[in-house]
């Protein structure tokens, strides 16, 4: 693939190419190149910003749904791509000027193993004989002989090690620039290590078999997570730089932290990722899990850590609905009485079911609001016609359509009464484990029975977000007292714990502040905080039916639920 590189050439002061790949397919066999980008840079010097262009498809050609999720490329920004000779053409420019008078220049490249064969065909179709300009260096497989026992190689994973914070990794660019913080580190690490400071010590090195890989070592020193509390409080990995990489709560900071570092095999990959850049870990003790489980709500809202999925704030709303589910607003009001929901779609879905069982025209647009599906997989209009009659027969006979909407709510009630039933059933007559449901499984073609199925869910699904949310509301002024190893009291005003202590065992919670209020003045007080807060504190009260001794929740002046009490009212919610 050329000529080699002159023997003695420095890793640190030699302009390599970084360069970047994104396709349509793992292969030219199974894709077409989408985008492509590079930048010369050296070790020793900051880079400047890459060079890229989107490059056009071959006619017919599209970019597959997961392509453009994990990139942000899609057909629309293809208008102002360039044809693959020409985005070729530019990048054996750069090489030339990158080269110094040798026969090929360096190209870094994060997992190369991906990269060449597009580079590859690239030249094929439009080097016109040329030789193959690049000599290319996979940074992936350095690492992998360099740090053999660390538990992720990725280029996220790697530039968190390396104490920066890694970005999306979306477009080529930031692939770029990711790859030359890698090798600026990758050199040091070369030199320190193996005394490696030419390209020719280099290649001998990559040469020799690479070191098997043992166990997982951490960043995270044993002693420092070996030294935390063992009580209740909130855990956040960091990464070197400080930035706060996921946040978690536990009963027992000590145990729950050294969780994480047992495990050897079957280790999901993000979290890996996520360990392989904690550098170390901060607590905040709290005298009980459930204040922990509050207090990590809001941390990770006011944070917003990478590695946490669950309770992040960004681009969530929440949403009030008309008594007929007609009409939403994104803020409580008068004329918007139900609510707090967690999503629009809940409130969309119900109110366009009600809209067609009136005798609204069936088309692929209603059908898709009904069902939540998108137009590809929605069933065709006769077979939603047809399950339509079904639900009708089988849950609305009797009803009149002057009540639609409440009618319809009362079905969810039954369907969800049916369902803990059922529930119950199973437990009683078998407590040995359900099987998983196999992943990846496609759903069942669309019949009538499946669309009637399906509005039951939609049904239940409505009947049940009022529930909630009518709890939620009722939960947003409360108190509540438990006894488990200690008699523990808190109090929540608009929805946010405002006053937590050890009581005595035969104090009885207080009226809470708020209990006067209404609903309205109750929903104004909602957030995506507020919400997400109400939801873990059911979550822990839950916890705390099966686990406290006693448990007595105040929601009003006359209305206070002993444990039982509660255990019925979670079922509902």
């Amino acid at each position: 693939m050329g000529g080699p590189l002159i023997d003695g050439c420095s890793l640190r002061d030699t302009t390599v190419i970084a360069l970047d790949c994104q396709s349509t397919g793992a292969n030219p066999a199974h894709g077409h190149l989408l985008e492509i980008g590079w930048v010369a840079a050296r070790a020793s010097q900051p880079a400047a910003a890459p060079t890229s262009f989107l490059v056009r498809l071959p006619d017919g050609a599209g970019i597959p749904s997961r392509v453009q999720a994990l990139t942000g490329i899609a057909m629309a920004d293809l208008v102002a791509a360039v044809e693959p000779r020409c985005a070729w053409e530019a990048l054996a420019k750069a090489a030339a000027a990158a080269r110094n008078g040798d026969a090929t220049a360096l190209a870094i490249v994060h997992h190369a193993q991906f990269e060449k064969p597009f580079l590859q065909h690239l030249h094929e179709t439009h080097g016109a004989g040329a030789p193959f300009p690049l000599e290319i260096i996979c940074t992936r497989e350095i690492a992998q002989r360099l740090l053999p026992n660390l538990p992720r190689r990725g280029l996220s994973a790697l530039v968190g090690y390396f104490g920066a914070t890694p970005p999306m990794l979306r477009r080529c660019s930031d692939h770029i620039s990711a790859t030359v913080w890698v090798w600026r580190h990758l050199v040091e690490l070369l030199d320190k290590q193996f005394g490696i400071r030419t390209f020719d010590a280099l290649r001998q090195w990559l040469a020799n078999p690479r070191p098997g890989k043992r166990c997982h070592e951490y960043p995270l020193p044993r002693a420092m997570r070996l030294a935390l509390p063992r009580g209740p409080g909130v855990y956040r990995f960091l990464r070197r730089n400080g930035d706060i990489l996921y946040i978690g709560k536990a009963a027992s900071l000590r145990q729950r932290v050294n969780s994480y570092f047992r495990k050897q095999t079957r280790v999901p990959d993000r979290l890996l990722e996520m360990l392989t850049q904690a550098h170390s870990v901060e607590t905040t003790t709290t005298s009980s899990a459930l204040e922990a489980a509050l207090l990590e709500s809001d941390e990770i809202k006011k944070h917003s850590p990478r590695y946490n999925v669950a309770l992040r704030g960004e681009n969530r709303s929440l949403c009030f609905a008309s008594t007929d589910f007609s009409t939403q607003s994104p803020v409580p009001e008068r004329g918007f009485p139900l609510g707090p929901f967690p999503a629009a779609a809940i409130v969309t879905a119900f109110a366009e079911l009600c809209s067609v069982l009136r005798g609204a025209e069936l088309t692929t647009e209603a059908i898709c609001s009904v069902l939540t599906v998108r137009p590809e997989n929605a069933p065709s209009v006769e077979c939603f016609a047809q399950g339509l009659l079904y639900f009708r027969a089988e849950c609305l006979a009797g009803f009149g359509a002057d009540a639609l909407e409440s009618s319809l709510l009362r079905v969810g009630d039954s369907l969800w009464e049916q369902r803990l039933a059922e529930r119950d059933r199973q437990d009683e007559e078998s407590a040995e484990e359900l099987p998983t449901p196999e992943k990846d499984v496609a759903p069942p073609a669309w019949d009538s029975s499946r669309v009637a199925r399906a509005l039951k869910e939609n049904t239940l699904r409505a009947a049940h977000a009022k529930r909630r949310a009518e709890w939620l509301c009722d939960l947003s002024e409360c108190s509540l007292i438990w006894r488990g190893d200690e008699c523990r009291s808190l109090i929540i005003e608009q929805g946010k714990l405002v006053q937590a202590g050890n009581v005595d065992e035969d104090t009885m919670p207080p009226v809470p502040p708020g209990q006067a209020k209404a609903t309205l003045e109750r929903q104004r007080c909602f957030d995506i905080a507020t919400y997400d807060r109400l939801v873990v504190l059911t979550a822990e009260l839950r916890r705390l039916v099966s686990e406290s001794t006693q448990m007595w929740l105040r929601l009003g002046r006359e209305r206070v639920l002993d444990k039982e009490g509660v255990s019925r009212a979670l079922q509902w919610i």
